[in-house]
């Protein structure tokens, strides 16, 4: 997908335009969680491990408004478990660091745990955040153009 030559000649320009994507999203990462990184990636992980298998899932694959369908209708969606030792090992983060940032995203009403103990996205917290992935994605959109005409 990505031409060697092409890279290789434009690299400077490419880190420069990734780096001017990069940093200002971690900025804004920084301002929306209040200075704390790692709640934003525990929470991103956890939203990750839950739906997964439905977005991955050969039905979605294969129809791709279906994700729309199901998530416009609160069908039930076939969400992964997942606890703070399961983030640990995919992040990298040390599990009691995990556990002190899903006691703070469970304070907040962001993350809930189910019967079984497994943590769970709350409900309606994609709208909390809908403005900032929007802003994210159409900053991200424009960082792809550029690049792509590299």
């Amino acid at each position: 997908m990505i031409d060697s030559e092409k890279f290789n000649r434009h690299q400077q320009y490419v880190a420069y335009l990734m780096s001017e994507f990069t940093v200002p999203h971690l900025v804004r990462l920084v301002r929306r969680y209040e200075g704390d990184v790692l709640l934003a990636i525990v929470l991103g992980e956890i939203a990750q491990h839950n739906v997964r298998r439905f977005f991955e899932s050969p039905e979605v694959q294969a129809d791709p408004a279906r994700q729309l369908n199901v998530l416009e209708t609160h069908e039930d969606v076939p969400l992964g478990a997942c606890n703070a030792l399961s983030i640990s090992r995919s992040t990298g983060i040390p599990r009691e660091t995990v556990r002190r940032r899903v006691e703070e995203l469970v304070r907040r009403g962001w993350v809930r745990r189910d019967a079984r103990g497994h943590l769970r996205v709350a409900d309606g917290l994609s709208q909390h955040f809908e403005q900032f992935d929007r802003e994210h994605v159409e900053h991200f959109l424009r960082t792809a153009q550029r690049l792509a005409a590299v």
